[in-house]
């Protein structure tokens, strides 16, 4: 997928994310009445909105590579409108789980049951949706509303397809590591967007006085807290928390100059970006970040992997010595 693709999905995604903070901060008088935004909002808004979310996606059904570099773009969506008939759809990430996951299903690509079949985690966890269904079937017929069988069914249709993309990603096929890189190569770029509505969220921050309210400076801060298209500060600290070694490890994959130079600015930004935040939450992923680029060899400082690589010469002999 091309450069210029890239930029054109991440666009349409930062964008509608921005218009649905936008819509919120407007209507709901920037959250200071904590109203719930699916019951205040008009319907057809809410709908036109799920709409400019799903058009990026649907543009790349065509393609499994664009899908899962679509899943690891959407983690930065935040939160989608509630629109009828769709309540397991509440982050941008269970749109394109489930769409992924509908495509994966249709096409009926084979190397699914072979990584099912090896994973025991992934044994594990269908197990546990199996006996999630049986609970929802025994609770219905003793007594339970219809409102909880609802409920039910949509868990079990958001979490049945994460099972599905997770068992395609974890494949033992050769695509499976493409599969990986695209995932994080879509996170990396949504990452580099969030920075430019983290910078822009500053400033509005910084010019706006004091105003109450969870969608202030058009749905992009939390009273004097930044949110960035996140639900809730601590969401946004965790997010610029996490990118820190995941943009690590995407610049050392990266052969151009650009791409390293922006992950290297977003690097530079991020901490600020966390501290902007205000979340305790977001310091503490940051904490096991830090530990995490430490650890992994593949996102230590190129020194320090030289240090850790250099064979150091034998001692001399004694013989020689004398």
């Amino acid at each position: 997928m091309s450069n210029g693709t890239k930029f054109y999905l991440i666009a349409c995604v930062t964008l509608g994310s921005v218009m649905w903070g936008g819509v919120r901060s407007l209507l709901l008088e920037e959250g200071v009445l904590e109203l719930n935004p699916n019951e205040m909002i008009p319907t057809w808004l809410r709908i036109v909105v799920m709409l400019l979310f799903l058009f990026p996606i649907l543009r790349a059904i065509g393609s499994i590579d664009r899908l899962v570099w679509m899943l690891g773009a959407s983690v930065a969506v935040g939160f989608l409108p509630g629109v009828p008939l769709m309540p397991y759809v509440r982050e941008g990430a269970h749109l394109v789980f489930i769409v992924t996951a509908l495509v994966i299903v249709v096409r009926k690509y084979p190397f699914i049951f072979s990584g099912l079949r090896r994973s025991l985690p992934l044994k594990l966890y269908f197990g546990f949706l199996v006996l999630c269904a049986l609970s929802i079937a025994v609770n219905h017929l003793l007594g339970g509303t219809v409102w909880q069988l609802k409920v039910g069914i949509a868990e079990l249709i958001l979490y049945g397809a994460f099972g599905v993309v997770m068992a395609a990603l974890a494949a033992p096929v050769p695509s499976a590591r493409d599969n990986l890189a695209n995932l994080i190569d879509g996170f990396a770029w949504a990452a580099l967007g969030q920075a430019i509505v983290a910078l822009a969220a500053i400033v509005l921050l910084l010019e706006t006085p004091l105003v109450p309210g969870n969608d202030t400076v058009l749905g992009l801060g939390y009273w004097d807290r930044m949110k960035t298209t996140f639900a809730n500060p601590d969401q946004a600290g965790v997010f610029f928390a996490v990118t820190i070694s995941l943009l690590i490890w995407w610049a050392n994959k990266q052969s151009g100059r650009i791409a390293r130079f922006s992950a290297l600015t977003y690097l530079q930004l991020a901490p600020w970006f966390l501290i902007a935040t205000g979340s305790r939450t977001g310091r503490i992923a940051a904490l096991f970040a830090m530990v995490v680029c430490l650890v992994r060899r593949s996102t230590k400082p190129r020194s320090a992997q030289k240090a850790i690589s250099y064979q150091w010469p034998a001692p001399p002999k004694l013989s020689q010595v004398l």
